[in-house]
């Protein structure tokens, strides 16, 4: 767990993050995500910010987006 570092967490958290790439033409409407496991305790208090800051999904159950595998793969725990 990104949080906690209990052993084999099983969700993910996405945090998202706006495109800070604004300027006279205006904001782009992108978004990024940086991913990390996060064992179930850890995972409420990352429901608990809201989903336009941070979403949660179980490894297990749910089908991942490939943008949301990529943060994972590039973001990860490794931070």
């Amino acid at each position: 767990c990104v949080d906690c570092s209990k052993a084999n967490p099983k969700w993910a958290a996405l945090l998202t993050v706006p495109s800070a790439q604004g300027g006279i033409e205006g904001p782009y409407n992108e978004t990024f995500y940086i991913g990390c496991f996060c064992c179930i305790e850890c995972s409420g208090a990352h429901r608990r910010l809201g989903t336009h800051i941070s979403f949660v999904r179980s490894i297990d159950l749910d089908t991942l987006k490939e943008n949301e595998i990529n943060a994972l793969e590039y973001g990860g725990n490794c931070l």
